[in-house]
């Protein structure tokens, strides 16, 4: 086999291989905590989930006292590959994956940059469609609002999306252009619809009621008034879609119907009923109403009839991307017409920039593909496709020294590993239970079969909202915390920017269960401060990443927390921040317990009465 048969896996082994090297290089640490530093954004929050699914077990609760939960229900067809892996691999499962990512996303680039131009062409343009979100991160075009959210979304190493969601997304565009440019019915290609549709469905289903929307736009299209009886008399291939699609969805079907209300909930995920249907079908309305939108649809639409009246060889090509478009103006409609539920309905508006972004770009293409193929310039392509590799790894580099130098987090990580390898040599992990407020070393702690957390990510459970609101009343009660510092960790304006209030604390363990916008309240209440409920009624009805408390609700959480006497379970370990907000560490009370480490960052005590403490006899 030649290198050229092989040069995409080259290429993801040398990307993958310079960022993991990179961060080996600069951070002596083991690779279970390299992987919670190393993760994009929130991805890490994830990591539990991918756990539970190596274990077949989605109802943890971390209490001994609490059993038979409801399952969580998880992305099921974007995570199954890792949690495989998992108990193969170990923790090098993530960089594994990467690796495939990579390479089975450049490789959908380029066999759709393959439709219209040559392999040398073809190559530089896939990397430079994967590269380009580093590339607008630096320069200017980052300012754009539109790019940015493309950057964001068209590839990172968030797990699971986009890097996982959108192999599937890219899957069904060069399924769909190979058979709406080649031979449209084989049994090949509905088995992989299906599959593809089932996939994208339990993995990100925003992508799938695009798919499935761009797919039914494509075929009546195609066969117009004689697609009734075209669906009849070629039935076996749409069948077998349909039966392929429901065997690779099932088992997130099932999840979905066996979840727990609770967790759902602080997802943000609420009752689509006909108040809010039409609220919401107004607002889109309203939005494809403006101007702006108006004439960039109109400009699209039109350069689309225009390239088909003139019969351009590359027009049908260019109709799947205006297919795309057109259906991802349609989603959110079609969407909330036939959803019971919904939840981040801003995804919807991101596809609409995503597909009309890259509708222009495939139009660019086409239009100066003549000048792509000048023999001359095809001669510095490889060139140009090195260049991108290039400065792909030079950002790696970049980002590992930027981290580097950056004191608070070079601290902030020396002392998480520092914190982790004295738990371990106090006891195995298996027979301790901890008590943090910090995510990071909740996800680590799942991720070593801790068996036991006093208090757990909302995220990272099944359990009721009631348990949880009892497992935060313990732990201030260990802490010998007050009604006071209950009451700062429920303030409102904790973290208040400009452009939405979110309460860190809360956040952590109820997420979006108290949503506030314009549309939705927790239980419809307009019981808040005035400049919250004026801030909630200028805001959008699709800004979900907004919490705020009503005031009611506060006062509901102070009385039971007062009220609160159930049986306390001392934790084996304490982990403690001293950046948060609603305690002072040098103030805390603490004889059940004696100091391990005390750090800029973080303090670590263990309980006296199961540990001999150094200055004991």
């Amino acid at each position: 086999m030649t290198f050229k048969k092989h040069i995409l896996i080259y290429i993801s082994i040398l990307l993958i291989s310079v960022k993991w090297i990179i961060s080996f290089y600069f951070f002596l640490e083991p690779i279970d905590i390299k992987i919670i530093f190393e993760s994009v954004t929130d991805g890490k929050y994830y990591f539990p989930l991918i756990k539970y699914l190596s274990n077949f077990n989605l109802n943890l609760s971390f209490d001994p006292e609490i059993t038979n939960l409801n399952i969580i229900p998880i992305p099921f067809a974007s995570l199954i590959v890792h949690s495989l892996l998992l108990n193969l691999f170990g923790f090098y499962t993530f960089i594994i994956i990467e690796f495939l990512a990579v390479t089975i996303l450049l490789a959908l680039f380029y066999n759709i940059f393959r439709f219209l131009f040559s392999k040398k062409i073809s190559l530089f343009l896939s990397l430079l469609l994967f590269v380009s979100p580093i590339i607008i991160k630096h320069s200017f075009l980052y300012d754009f609002q539109y790019l940015k959210i493309f950057s964001t979304n068209i590839f990172s190493f968030r797990v699971p999306r986009p890097m996982i969601s959108n192999i599937f997304l890219f899957s069904f565009i060069y399924l769909i252009i190979k058979m709406h440019l080649n031979k449209f019915y084989s049994n090949k290609n509905f088995i992989l619809l299906g599959v593809i549709f089932g996939l994208s469905l339990s993995s990100f289903y925003y992508h799938f009621f695009l798919e499935f929307i761009s797919f039914l736009i494509l075929i009546i299209l195609k066969f117009k008034k004689k697609i009734i009886s075209e669906i009849f008399k070629k039935f076996k291939y749409y069948f077998l879609s349909i039966f392929f699609f429901i065997i690779t969805s099932t088992p997130f079907l099932l999840n979905l119907y066996f979840h727990e209300n609770d967790f759902t909930a602080r997802q943000c995920v609420f009752d689509l009923n006909i108040d809010y249907k039409i609220t919401l079908l107004k607002f889109y309305l309203t939005q494809y109403s403006e101007l702006s939108f108006l004439i960039l649809f109109s400009a699209i639409t039109i350069i689309t009839v225009t390239v088909n009246l003139k019969k351009n060889q590359n027009k049908d090509f260019l109709n799947i991307f205006f297919i795309l478009f057109l259906s991802s103006v349609i989603n959110p409609i079609f969407f909330i017409a036939v959803s019971p539920k919904a939840c981040f309905l801003y995804h919807f508006n991101n596809l609409v920039i995503i597909t009309g972004l890259i509708y222009l770009a495939v139009l660019f293409l086409i239009i100066f593909k003549s000048y792509f193929e000048n023999n001359i310039l095809i001669k510095f392509f490889n060139v140009f496709s090195l260049l991108l590799i290039l400065f792909y790894c030079f950002d790696f580099y970049y980002s590992g020294s930027k981290k580097l130098n950056n004191n608070n987090y070079n601290t902030l990580r020396k002392e998480f590993k520092i914190i982790t390898t004295n738990i371990k040599k106090v006891d195995s992990l298996e027979n301790i239970s901890i008590l943090t407020y910090e995510t990071d070393f909740m996800i680590w702690a799942i991720l070593n079969n801790v068996k036991y957390l006093n208090l757990i990510n909302g995220l990272f459970t099944s359990k009721k909202d009631f348990m949880i609101e009892e497992d935060l009343f313990s732990s201030f009660k260990i802490l010998n915390l007050d009604k006071k510092n209950f009451e700062k960790f429920l303030q409102n304006d904790n973290d208040k920017s400009n452009w939405r209030y979110l309460n860190d604390n809360i956040s952590k363990f109820f997420f979006y269960k108290y949503q506030a916008n314009s549309m939705i309240t927790f239980k419809k209440s307009l019981d808040f401060k005035p400049d919250e409920l004026n801030f909630i009624n200028k805001g959008s009805p699709i800004l979900q990443q907004q919490s705020i408390i009503p005031r009611f609700e506060i006062e509901r959480l102070k009385n039971e927390y007062n009220n609160f006497n159930k049986k306390i379970i001392i934790p084996s370990f304490i982990i403690l921040n001293k950046s948060d907000n609603f305690y002072n560490v040098n103030n805390l009370n603490l004889n059940d317990f004696c100091l391990i480490f005390d750090g800029k960052k973080y303090i670590l005590f263990k309980n006296r009465h199961k540990y001999k403490c150094i200055n004991e006899n």
